[in-house]
């Protein structure tokens, strides 16, 4: 017989409660800024919140494209009309966001 001493199994932790990510996107569709161009409305979503094709085509070097999907593709013509262009926007998620366009408000500088 064995003189070693067994520890006894640690108790199970309870099962987490599951994390609700809706309420986490819809939060960071609120931090949407509106602005105005040309007497035209518009709303530039936080970063975190564009679609990652926005993302994609602004690290591929497509500006418009990028833009295209940041503001949808009738708000993007109805920005142009105004006045805008992709490049414009760019300056505005600088301005509006603090971010240049192609980070997220998350990414840290190396």
């Amino acid at each position: 017989m064995s003189n070693a001493r067994t520890t006894p199994p640690k108790p199970r932790p309870e099962p987490a409660e599951s994390f609700d990510a809706s309420a986490l996107l819809d939060e960071l569709r609120s931090d949407a800024r509106p602005f105005i161009l040309g007497g035209e409305e518009f709303t530039l979503l936080a970063p975190q919140a564009w679609p990652d094709a926005a993302l994609e085509a602004a690290n591929a070097g497509d500006p418009i494209g990028a833009a295209r999907h940041i503001l949808g593709e009738a708000d993007y013509d109805r920005f142009v009309d105004a006045g805008g262009s992709a490049l414009f926007l760019q300056r505005l998620v600088e301005k509006l966001h603090g971010v240049p366009l192609g980070e997220s408000a998350g990414s840290s500088p190396s």
